[in-house]
């Protein structure tokens, strides 16, 4: 072979292995409909960016950083395929396999061994079902778009009818795919929980879901208060003391038991021992009636059995925050009893936040079920205390004022807590009634006996 045939030789192998540019026209067929790879590709990518935006607002409000992070790969994805659609760039689908490559990795170790950074660093997540869509989602845009880098005509002989129907067809698919996974209840649960860190399908976990509208009527009444179960744990022997006639205002909202403290995720677990510690400290400062009287706390009401005798004069929280100051101050006062040496029993916080609010705030984690109370008289007893004349129906608003009471249509926000050492509740430490606050006769009579 002469030196000119080697080198026309050479050019021939050379221009059968040059992978041409794609441009937006050579991308396009005669009708004007993208080939079909590069359809499902902006469609996988579409999909991809639309499950990690809905997860954002989870993410965010666990840590900050990790919502920015979610919210980052949602657009980049985006971004890729209004890319891939607008110039049908070669580059955009390096780009395109690259960073979902990387997105990959980065969910693989965080399912495996944890991230290590974070408030649950090196704490593994479990797989749930939304997670799965958009790795699933990924892992095509990976695969396919090598296909395309090897092959950018991919699709582009088939007939404009059969071009068209293999470009949309499947886009639709993973529209709704995406759809679905979106609207799942894995992805309107997603919050962090469990014992071991992520847990997407566990909303009570971390995620403040007051919502009980999807359970049976067995549900709803087996979550009704003083239900069987309770009333067989606190008094095996059958005899309730009077416990089933208390009832403790209008909780905002049916909620689902206690999530036990042990299946909080990390961060949630360590911000609630750090307000119940707090609380704890204010149990010290005020440990009887005496004490609370000389640091400005007045008597509201009697003493009422699963309630005790509440003393105000603390801060009242206004947008559900609930700081330091205010748990070391709280706004109410719980003791066993009015006299000067009754010993503290618990709190009762008031908050002027909407229920909406304190159900996103408040104490951390999605126990802490506030309550209000309506149609509340009191009249005054001379140096800032007030006797409690009726709530919730025991009198109207007439009848109060002809008692020369004060009536209130509704009482602000307010949640129980139950920290003293003393008083512990059996039923959790922000139940709205505390079984261990008796009557001095060890009863529940109403309001211990008072008529």
């Amino acid at each position: 072979m002469t030196v000119l045939d080697r080198n026309l030789t050479d050019r021939s192998t050379e221009a059968e292995l040059e992978v041409p540019p794609v441009s937006a026209t050579a991308a396009a067929s005669s009708t004007g409909v993208l080939r079909p790879a590069w359809c499902l590709l902006a469609a996988l990518l579409t999909g991809a960016g639309a499950i990690h935006l809905a997860m954002v607002p989870s993410h965010a409000q666990e840590w900050t950083a990790e919502g920015v992070a979610f919210a980052l790969a949602a657009w980049l994805q985006i971004g890729l395929a209004v890319a891939l659609i607008a110039t049908a760039s070669l580059r955009a689908v390096r780009w395109a396999v690259a960073v979902n490559l990387v997105f990959i990795a980065v969910w693989a170790v965080s399912r495996t061994s944890g991230l290590p950074v974070g408030p649950e660093a090196w704490e593994r997540h479990p797989v749930s079902a939304i997670d799965v869509t958009c790795v699933v989602f990924e892992a095509m845009i990976v695969l396919l778009g090598m296909a395309v880098l090897l092959r950018p005509g991919l699709g582009s002989r088939l007939r404009s009818g059969a071009r068209a129907v293999a470009a949309i067809v499947p886009a639709l698919v993973v529209l709704g795919v995406t759809t679905a996974a979106v609207a799942s209840p894995s992805a309107a649960d997603h919050a962090h929980g469990g014992e071991a860190g992520h847990d997407h399908g566990a909303t009570a976990a971390a995620g403040h879901d007051h919502d009980m509208a999807g359970m049976s009527d067995e549900e709803m009444a087996a979550h009704e208060a003083h239900s069987a179960a309770e009333l067989a744990f606190l008094f095996p022997d059958g005899d309730d003391k009077g416990w089933s006639e208390l009832s403790n205002g209008d909780q905002h909202g049916v909620h689902p038991p206690d999530v036990p403290f042990a299946t909080l995720d990390a961060a949630t677990r360590q911000t609630l021992e750090h307000q119940l510690a707090l609380t704890v400290q204010a149990a010290q400062e005020y440990p009887t009636v005496a004490a609370a009287e000389a640091a400005g706390y007045r008597r509201q009401g009697p003493l009422s059995p699963g309630l005790g005798a509440h003393y105000t004069g603390g801060a009242i929280d206004y947008d559900g925050s609930l700081t330091d100051d205010e748990l070391l101050h709280p706004s109410t006062i719980v003791f066993d009893g009015t006299d000067p040496d009754s010993v503290i029993a618990g709190f009762m916080f008031i908050s002027i936040a909407s229920p909406e609010a304190l159900a996103d705030s408040g104490f951390a984690g999605p126990n802490d079920h506030w309550h209000t109370h309506a149609g509340v008289c009191l009249k005054s007893a001379g140096n800032g205390a007030n006797d409690a004349l009726g709530a919730d129906g025991d009198i109207t608003q007439a009848q109060c004022e002809a008692e020369g009471g004060s009536f209130m249509d509704v009482t602000p926000s307010l949640l129980h807590v139950w920290t003293s050492p003393q008083y512990t509740s059996p039923l959790g430490v922000f139940s709205h009634l505390n079984p261990a606050v008796t009557c001095p006769d060890g009863t529940y009579t109403k309001r211990c006996g008072a008529s």
